[in-house]
């Protein structure tokens, strides 16, 4: 979808086997009660996704369900189904995206529900995600998957603000939360920034034991972890996170921290960034419960 004021209706009952890539567009809805299949395609998907086939980052060039990038504006994606081969949706460089009554379904390690990069004002509402890896991510500028950089650049915006998710139901195999961590190293006067941050009314389900059951250490396992993960790597600033009114469905025996606010220092960072975090501030939990 490269046109301005466009419409994309999936009616009930049709299924699309084709990802939806908004690419610049401004104004356009994908909507209709259908479903975007992009599961049935695959040459594993009879087999289970076994062995390294769960690995999503390992197909080179696989796109999520929905991209919606480059610029792109305000776009509705509203009741739809997403059964994605890789990521459900993701949002690189764009603005006031709304994602409300989307049912997601990621089935390879990898896959998270919705990834967010460099982009603003963004509204989940009413959202039901099923996530092999993290369900619900926002990061400031750049992805560790290069055919999701946006172009040939690896980082272009270096900051994310304003997202909101509400009366959503998330289920992972892996992080339900995770906000910051990804980035090119800033500079301490002008950082990359992930801010104003809202989660509301909320039910997490679903977390296993350990992120990779009976593959490593219960310290890897810790490092890697958390229903609620906050990070700072690459001097990024994070600051003014809310999450209240949620309930989380405990797994006994889980390894790891069920909240994990970390600013970490240049030699314990991870994915491929190079420096230490600066900061996070202003992150508050109200009647968030773990049962």
């Amino acid at each position: 979808v490269t046109e301005d004021d466009t419409l994309v209706v999936l009616e009930p009952g049709a299924r699309l086997h084709a990802a939806i890539d908004v690419r610049g567009a401004k104004r356009v809805e994908i909507s209709g009660g259908g479903t975007v299949d992009l599961l049935s395609r695959l040459p594993h998907f009879g087999d289970g996704f076994t062995a390294a086939t769960l690995w999503g980052a390992f197909r080179k060039d696989v796109l999520p369900a929905v991209y919606v990038h480059a610029g792109a504006a305000d776009v509705l994606v509203r009741d739809v189904t997403l059964l994605a081969d890789f990521r459900g949706i993701c949002a690189r460089n764009a603005a006031r995206l709304t994602m409300r009554d989307v049912r997601i379904f990621t089935s390879v390690t990898n896959a998270d529900g919705i990834n967010l990069i460099a982009s603003e004002d963004v509204v989940g509402e009413r959202l039901y995600i099923r996530s092999q890896d993290d369900t619900f991510c926002a990061y400031n500028n750049c992805d560790s998957i290069p055919w999701l950089w946006d172009g040939p650049e690896q980082a272009r915006g270096r900051a994310m603000r304003k997202v909101r998710l509400t009366d959503s139901f998330l289920a992972s195999n892996a992080r339900s939360f995770v906000f910051g961590g990804h980035g090119i190293s800033g500079v301490r006067g002008d950082p990359n920034v992930l801010e104003d941050v809202e989660v509301s009314r909320c039910r997490i389900l679903g977390n296993v034991k350990s992120l990779i059951p009976g593959s490593q250490s219960a310290k890897h396992q810790a490092y890697w972890s958390g229903i609620f993960r906050i990070l700072s790597q690459s001097d990024e600033l994070v600051r003014n996170l809310r999450f209240r009114d949620c309930v989380v469905e405990w797994v006994p025996g889980y390894i790891g921290h069920p909240i994990h606010v970390c600013v970490r220092s240049s030699d314990q960072v991870s994915y491929q960034e190079k420096s230490g975090g600066w900061k996070i501030e202003d992150v508050r939990f109200e009647n968030v419960v773990f049962r």
